[in-house]
């Protein structure tokens, strides 16, 4: 057993890393998706999947677009308000 963690720790490490990485982004994109849901529109189930199932790039692309959506979303908001 000794031999075994002495030749695979840092490989059992780099994976425990990893593993914390994904499931941190993968809450976070969850936790982003359930509070943006307004600018979603009709894709918010579309999005959840491809979270859920392509897991560490699926979150890494929704956290990435729902940027931009929001940022689009804003700058709409204020260009009508200045319209007169």
């Amino acid at each position: 057993m000794a031999d075994i963690l002495q030749e695979y720790g840092a490989l059992i490490f780099l994976f425990l890393i990893l593993s914390i990485f994904q499931f941190t982004l993968l809450g976070i994109a969850l936790w982003q998706w359930n509070k943006k849901k307004e600018y979603l529109g009709q894709n918010k189930m579309a999005w959840l999947l491809i979270i859920l199932v392509v897991n560490l790039f699926g979150a890494i692309i929704f956290l990435i677009y729902s940027q931009k959506i929001v940022i689009y979303s804003e700058k709409e908001e204020e260009s009508d308000e200045w319209e007169v």
